[in-house]
């Protein structure tokens, strides 16, 4: 494995592991949080509707990256995220303010926003084509098993230490991840802007990314379709701990222990793909993983059960990690080298405005009309395995991904 791509490679998958473990850590203490502080499925609603808000400044992470250097971009997103995480311990202690929580929240998701093309783009360009689907297995499998542990430290933390406490070990997180991007010394990654970025960042712009996803129809799933799969991760996202903390009677630990489980099925089967046990396509790995998806949550929203409910997040945690790394490889693998920026930040900020369409309905549904987090589920399903059929018409079969013009660039 050490020879399918370079070594600095390593430095990118550690760092971003140490930063998922506190972002995911912080993320379910918060969550916690604002659900003892205020008893309302709507108030976690707007915390996942917070999260998703600034995808449309997201969009600019293309016209940031022609012009300044890369990694410099991303270790200034990764600094501002510290700080703001900070800065969260202020208004989470005695004088709770949930109007400063909400902006500084928003102020995090904003630098994520930027930070998450930005870095798939980058690593694009400083990983081989060969390796893309190796490095991708890999960096999911140690972010699904550092995410369970963020998820399961974080029921510990919150519970006995406090939400203040997380949010120093996010700061850390992030710091940790600065540093690791920073030492990347790969060949064609500069320092400094190249000449003509500007120039190329005013031709390379939004509108000719929404023309070329429009004009190929395997470009326009992995954008819009994928995007629009975020109604249903919204849902989920804020059902989920209504379902477990309130239908089914469990606690704020039952929920971190069963997001958990998912998130190490996720590692599991993506440390199989990093050592090659499975050999199938980015498109099976794209449509199974969805359609999987679909009825495990299904089935899940059927359980009265924390068991049942435990066995079927082994199955949607295998499902998750099957679409995960299938549409991240072949989006990187498509599509005019120049855009990959701006493909990534509108598959991102689609997936995040329909993540807050999801995330506000279902709660709003919740909270004014009773409806079940049971049904609501089911309904997340149904979007995850419409998502599933449009893959299976709009990918071609094997390898081959989708191009535009100008399919060879140097890393810049």
């Amino acid at each position: 494995m050490a020879a399918r791509f370079p070594a600095h490679g390593y430095n990118l998958v550690a760092g971003q592991a140490i930063s998922v473990f506190g972002d995911y850590a912080a993320r379910t203490a918060l969550v916690l949080f604002v659900l003892d502080r205020t008893g309302s499925a709507f108030g976690v609603g707007i915390m996942m509707m917070i999260n998703s808000l600034p995808a449309i400044i997201g969009l600019s992470a293309g016209y940031l990256t022609a012009r300044h250097p890369i990694k410099r971009l991303l270790v200034v997103y990764c600094s501002l995220s510290a700080f703001l995480s900070l800065a969260m311990i202020t208004f989470t202690g005695d004088l709770v303010s949930l109007p400063a929580i909400y902006l500084v929240y928003f102020m995090l998701a904003l630098m994520s926003s930027l930070f998450v093309p930005t870095r798939l783009a980058f690593v694009a360009e400083v990983i081989p084509k060969e390796a893309l689907k190796t490095f991708n297995s890999l960096d999911q499998t140690l972010e699904a098993v550092v995410m369970s542990l963020g998820i399961v430290t974080a029921g510990y933390l919150y519970t006995f230490l406090g939400v203040e406490f997380v949010f120093v070990v996010n700061a850390v997180s992030f710091l940790a991840l600065a540093l690791a991007i920073g030492t990347v010394r790969a060949a064609g990654v500069q320092d400094v802007k190249g000449p003509g970025a500007a120039a190329r960042g005013r031709q390379e712009g939004l509108a000719r990314t929404f023309r070329l996803a429009l004009a190929n129809p395997q470009l326009l799933f992995l954008t819009l379709g994928v995007g629009a799969s975020g109604l249903a991760v919204g849902v989920v996202t804020t059902m989920f701990v209504i379902f477990v903390r309130k239908e089914l009677g469990g606690t704020n630990i039952d929920f971190s222990q069963v997001s958990s489980v998912r998130a190490l099925v996720s590692s599991l089967v993506g440390f199989g793909f990093v050592l090659s046990l499975f050999r199938i396509s980015e498109r099976t790995m794209i449509i199974s993983g969805y359609l999987a998806m679909g009825c495990s949550i299904a089935a899940m929203a059927l359980c009265r059960s924390l068991g049942l409910v435990f066995l079927w997040n082994v199955f949607i945690g295998a499902a998750n990690v099957l679409y995960y790394i299938g549409t991240r490889t072949l989006l990187q693998k498509s599509g005019d080298p120049e855009s990959r920026t701006n493909l990534f930040a509108l598959q991102a900020a689609v997936m995040r405005l329909c993540l807050v369409a999801g995330a506000g309905l279902s709660g709003l549904l919740a909270d004014v009309l009773g409806l079940r987090a049971s049904w609501e589920l089911m309904f997340a399903a149904a979007i995850f395995g419409v998502v599933g059929s449009w893959g299976a018409l709009a990918l071609p079969r094997g390898e081959t991904p989708a191009s535009g013009a100008g399919a060879t660039r140097t890393a810049a």
